[in-house]
C-alpha cells in the first residue's frame, strides 16, 4: 500500500476519482501519518482558497496551472526521522494542495493528482525559465472552437514553449507535431503533442528559427509535414 501515499495531497483537495478515494481511505485507516497529513493539508488548502476574492486575469491562470506542476509530492518518512526531513517532505505538499485550492476557487477544474515523472518535472522547469525570462516574448492564437495556443520564447534560454487551452482532440491515429521553420522554410520536428490543456517545451533549441507551426500528423510522427500547417507563429511578430 505504499504507493498510496504520495496521493494525500490530492485526496485533501478532493482530486481522486472514486476508485483511488476509496482505496485511500482504506489506507488512512491503517496509515496516521497520512491521515495527519491530509488534515494539515485540508486546512492550508480551506485557507488559501477563502482569500480569492476575485477571478484571476488570464495570464496569472495559464501561470498557476504551470507552476502547479512544478510540485512533486513525496511519501511519508517514519516517525523516527528527524524533524527537518519530516519537514522537506511536508512542505512541498501544502504548496501543492495550496496551489490546487486556487485552481478549484477560480473554476478550473482539476481531474485528477498524480506523482510526476523526471522527465514531465524537466519539462515544466525549462518552460518556468522561459516564460520567466526578462527577454520572454510571446504570440497567442484562436482555436476554431474557442480555445487558444500561446507560444513563449526566449532568445536567453534558447528554448521554446507552447501552452493550449481545450484544443480540440485528433482524429484515432493521429496526433499534433510540432515544427521550427528554419530561415530557408525547410520544416524540423520539434516534438508531439496531444490536444487539451498542454504545456509543452519543443525538442531542441529555438535558434535563428524564425516560425513555428502545428500539423496533424501519424501518432508516431512524420519527418516532413504532410499537410500545410494549422497553425502558424511568427516568431518575428511575438510581443
Amino acid at each position: 500500500m505504499s504507493d498510496l501515499h504520495p496521493l494525500s495531497g490530492a485526496f485533501a483537495v478532493d482530486a481522486l476519482d472514486d476508485l483511488e478515494r476509496a482505496r485511500f481511505e482504506r489506507h488512512m485507516d491503517e496509515c496516521p501519518d497520512c491521515a495527519a497529513e491530509v488534515s494539515s493539508l485540508r486546512e492550508a488548502a480551506a485557507m488559501l482558497a477563502a482569500t480569492v476574492e476575485t477571478g484571476p486575469t488570464p495570464a496569472m491562470r495559464s501561470r498557476v496551472l504551470s507552476e502547479i506542476k512544478t510540485i512533486r509530492p513525496l511519501p511519508p518518512e517514519a516517525p523516527v526521522q528527524e524533524v527537518a526531513r519530516r519537514t522537506a517532505r511536508w512542505f512541498p505538499k501544502v504548496v501543492a494542495a495550496a496551489a490546487a485550492a486556487v485552481l478549484l476557487a477560480t473554476g478550473v477544474g482539476v481531474s485528477a493528482w498524480h506523482p510526476w515523472s523526471q522527465t514531465q518535472t524537466a519539462q515544466v522547469s525549462v518552460a518556468s525559465r522561459v516564460m520567466d525570462a526578462p527577454d520572454a516574448r510571446n504570440q497567442t492564437v484562436s482555436l476554431d472552437n474557442g480555445g487558444t495556443a500561446t507560444l513563449w520564447h526566449s532568445k536567453s534560454v534558447d528554448r521554446t514553449v507552447l501552452v493550449t487551452k481545450n484544443m480540440p482532440a485528433t482524429p484515432k491515429g493521429k496526433a499534433y507535431e510540432l515544427w521550427f521553420q528554419a530561415e530557408n522554410l525547410t520544416m524540423v520536428p520539434a516534438g508531439m503533442m496531444e490536444g487539451g490543456a498542454q504545456t509543452y517545451v519543443l525538442h531542441g533549441r529555438t535558434g535563428s528559427a524564425r516560425a513555428v507551426g502545428i500539423t496533424v500528423e501519424p501518432a508516431g510522427g512524420s519527418r516532413h509535414p504532410s499537410s500545410a500547417p494549422i497553425v502558424i507563429f511568427d516568431l518575428s511578430k511575438s510581443v
